[in-house]
């Protein structure tokens, strides 16, 4: 009864529970559009030089492009969807750099190169 009134009125009538509903799906609906957007939108880009940047001083026995090899297969292992530590651990049996090296590896290739 007060609804109609309101109506009759032009007063508000966003208390209705048609009108809430409605509101409720267009906002979701709006809020789900967005997620999709997040989704598809390009992932960070790779920062070569900030993954490079102090690797290179101190482990001078790996060139620049065995250390990125090294980052990328980080990478790779990570987005299989295993742990840091697994993934420092396949570094040094595959590439033999050590244990302390392939942590700082991973660690880097997590940080700059968007793994």
């Amino acid at each position: 009864m007060f609804d109609r009134q309101r109506q009759r009125r032009g007063g508000a009538v966003a208390s209705h529970p048609s009108v809430v509903a409605g509101t409720a799906c267009v906002v979701g609906a709006f809020a789900a559009g967005q997620i999709g957007l997040f989704a598809l939108a390009a992932p960070a880009s790779a920062d070569t030089q900030a993954f490079l940047h102090g690797l290179e001083e101190r482990y001078s026995f790996m060139t620049a492009d065995e250390l990125l090899a090294a980052g990328h297969r980080a990478c790779a292992i990570i987005d299989a969807g295993n742990p840091a530590a697994t993934a420092s651990g396949m570094l040094d049996r595959e590439f033999g750099i050590g244990e302390t090296v392939a942590i700082e590896i991973v660690s880097n290739a997590t940080k700059y190169l968007g793994c």
